[in-house]
């Protein structure tokens, strides 16, 4: 018997000379997945695990410290030396993907007159579903190549917006483009005390003052890129705090955080936000820090009304090419977000051949149903959701609602 772990985006792969009759997915929180295999090769596997209620076996507890708190202990105690802002300069290739759809797409919202149109058209496209299986409804997607500069002391960031594309709801607001599009969310650093979101400081699962706000559990000692990590599972002691839940991955040498699957859940009381997921894997650089190589990020929206629906934001940034030498001067940072002067749109083969990773089936399904459906009214009204996501500020009637 055969196994491996997946990246961020749930990618796997397994090479067998022994042939097997069906593979086994398993993942915590989640039922377990059984397929019968064909006696193909090269055959590909998709799988969309249903969430599930689970139980611990029973814990016997004896005296002596929690084996995970000495992890935890040592990688707080070195994060500071793996904080990406150590570096006194460095420079990354950033290929960046948004996709946003409708969600919780419930039956009040389906019977709407202004419904019927998008569902006849749904007739003929096939259905896409979310984590939890439910039906959603694409309306955006856009990719995005640029180069991301950071310099420090002082602090200065910059991207240069190089090529890129937008299929969906049409977007006026020049504001919000600069906000969405591009790596926008690629600042998670959870080598710091405090991660801000929504306006929102959060506390990171590794910062100084820990064990007032987590708890954590060993899970496991998995071997990833010939690296061996130690898996942990985060809890926050109260729900209500501004903390996180989820996975991190600690390098068994260096305690360097490594990787991290992580949520923030609507207890957080963060207004019309449900979820916020992020999943990252960090890679060293030559001096030591680390700096995030794939970052995923979701926000899930929940609904205003019974009758309304949801939004379901879907990010993902990729850096490669990372440089660490010869900085820009401080007059290159003058503006924070720019587009280059021969920005161009780039065509599907241009994006076949630069873009960091080949987009999934799904996805493909996703750019074809935002351009069926761009045109119809209501679909262009959640517009303003993407607003939503670029200035945390919804606007109902003569009232904006926000942080």
């Amino acid at each position: 018997m055969m196994g491996a772990s997946t990246d961020v985006e749930g990618n796997y792969k397994i090479v067998s000379l022994v042939i097997s009759d069906s593979i086994n997915i398993t993942y915590l929180g989640c039922d377990l997945f059984n397929k019968k295999l064909s006696r193909e090769y090269n055959k590909t596997i998709n799988i969309q695990l249903k969430p599930s209620d689970f139980e611990f076996e029973t814990f016997i507890f004896k005296a002596g410290e929690n084996s995970a708190f000495a992890i935890i202990e040592k990688a707080e105690n070195l994060k500071n030396s793996f904080d990406k802002r150590q570096l006194a300069y460095y420079e990354t290739k950033n290929y960046t993907k948004i996709e946003i759809d409708i969600d919780h797409i419930s039956e009040g919202f389906s019977n709407r007159k202004s419904m019927r149109k998008v569902t006849s058209t749904l007739d003929s496209i096939k259905q896409l579903t979310n984590d939890e299986g439910d039906k959603i409804l694409p309306i955006f997607f856009s990719e995005t190549l640029s180069k991301y500069y950071y310099r420090n002391p002082p602090e200065l960031k910059k991207e240069v917006v190089q090529n890129g594309r937008l299929s969906g709801v049409d977007i006026t607001d020049g504001s919000t483009i600069s906000q969405i599009i591009g790596s926008a969310f690629q600042g998670y650093n959870f080598n710091i005390n405090w991660i801000s979101t929504l306006e929102k400081e959060f506390v990171s699962p590794i910062a100084q003052g820990w064990r007032n706000f987590y708890d954590f559990d060993l899970l496991d000692s998995v071997i990833v890129d010939n690296e061996q990590l130690y898996a942990l599972k985060v809890y926050p002691l109260i729900t209500q705090d501004l903390t996180f839940s989820g996975t991190l991955w600690i390098n068994s040498q260096t305690y360097a955080l490594q990787q991290l699957d992580l949520t923030i859940s609507k207890d957080a009381n963060l207004n019309f936000i449900e979820r916020i997921k992020i999943q990252q894997e960090l890679k060293a650089t030559p001096s030591g820090p680390m700096i995030p190589i794939k970052t995923r990020v979701q926000i899930k929206i929940g609904q205003i009304t019974p009758k309304s629906a949801g939004l379901l934001a879907k990010f993902y940034t990729s850096e490669d090419s990372i440089y660490v030498e010869a900085p820009k001067p401080s007059s290159f940072f003058t503006q924070s977000v720019v587009l280059v002067n021969n920005f161009k749109k780039g065509d599907d083969l241009f994006w076949k051949n630069n873009r960091a990773d080949p987009l999934s089936i799904k996805e493909i399904t996703v750019l074809k149903m935002v351009d069926t459906l761009k045109n119809i009214p209501i679909i262009k009204r959640y517009t303003e959701g993407l607003k939503f996501i670029g200035s945390s500020y919804l606007p109902i009637g003569k009232i904006d609602f926000g942080p």
